[in-house]
């Protein structure tokens, strides 16, 4: 992926020079730190509630952590803060509609895939 990128852009005039590192965590350690121009990583929700990705990704308060991107927006927080304290359903999710509009406006970092989580199952299951 990273020799991808490393192509596509220099078609459009930016170098690129590939580092890698030795181990995994050596490269969160240094995307946790901001030790980069650009860097790739991934991301799979654990969960269905928006927040626990989110705010993990999007929040000031994450970074340094799971906000690698470093992206710092008080907009961002409060919406983020306000949707986590909704407790009603419709009001949360269109709040959460809210923080994907500035997400997609300002975009602190760029989404290259989507791999999606099937489940088998049958019909007549029920109750686990």
């Amino acid at each position: 992926m990273a020799e991808r990128l490393r192509d596509d852009l220099a078609g459009v005039g930016v170098t690129v020079r590939l580092r890698e590192v030795a181990t995994w965590t050596e490269h969160v350690d240094l995307t946790s730190r901001g030790e980069f121009d650009l860097a790739l990583l991934g991301w799979q929700a654990d969960t269905l509630d928006p927040n626990d990705f989110l705010s993990a990704l999007l929040e000031s308060g994450s970074i340094g952590t799971t906000n690698r991107s470093r992206y710092r927006s008080a907009a961002m927080d409060g919406l983020l803060k306000r949707a986590r304290m909704d407790s009603a359903p419709g009001t949360r999710l269109a709040r959460y509609r809210e923080v994907q509009e500035l997400f997609q406006r300002e975009m602190p970092f760029v989404p290259l895939y989507h791999s999606p989580v099937f489940t088998a199952h049958r019909r007549r299951s029920a109750g686990w």
